[in-house]
């Protein structure tokens, strides 16, 4: 691996990140690219460990604060935010960054929401739940399906993550992917093989 645009994360020696926010780990003399784990709200964050005196130390940091801090410009003032230009949690390379007062990221968000025809961007959109990328279950909005007893749906369908034995997708991107939902098969499935 070519680690020539890669930087030290600062306090981490054993630990780089380039502009793309791809981590790597040089512990135990090996080059390892890291995984990033998603928090309940979206944002990739990433944990750094190290020994020191005998005692396990860890931190864990946000993945786009830590590229913007490392390869964006610096923070005009403590009250600036990192804001993803697209809105995509995972697209968090620093040409997708930039510095945003916090009013001003909420601002731009309800702008964007209220453009999709959405005042609640997708806590009101269409969700759809498979087996198998069958469709089983379909919800017209978050709320529905925290109703229903499923819990931090949107993240599950932004990551598309199984749970409770059924893959979350938004409908819309269930459709893009696999062109229609006319394969919604037996509701009566979820019962029997998912809660059996």
């Amino acid at each position: 691996m070519d680690l020539s645009k890669f930087k030290q994360v600062p306090g981490w020696t054993e630990y780089l990140i380039n502009k793309e926010g791809v981590l790597v780990s040089l512990k135990y003399d090996k080059e390892k690219v890291l995984k990033p784990r998603t928090q309940v709200n979206g944002y990739q964050v990433i944990s750094f460990f190290r020994m020191e005196n005998g005692e396990a130390i860890r931190e864990q940091r946000l993945i786009h604060r830590l590229v913007m801090l490392m390869f964006g410009p610096d923070q005009p003032s403590e009250t600036h935010r990192v804001h993803l230009m697209d809105f995509n949690l995972l697209n968090y390379g620093i040409h997708n960054l930039e510095w945003l007062e916090h009013s001003e990221c909420t601002k731009r968000a309800w702008e964007r929401n209220r453009k999709l025809g959405n005042k609640m961007g997708r806590q009101s959109r269409p969700i759809i739940c498979t087996v198998n990328d069958k469709v089983v279950k379909h919800f017209e909005s978050i709320k529905s399906a925290t109703k229903s007893g499923y819990s931090n749906v949107a993240v599950r369908c932004y990551e598309q993550q199984t749970y409770k034995g059924l893959k979350w997708y938004w409908a819309e991107d269930y459709i893009k992917t696999f062109g229609s939902i006319d394969n919604l098969i037996d509701v009566e499935y979820i019962t029997n093989e998912c809660y059996g």
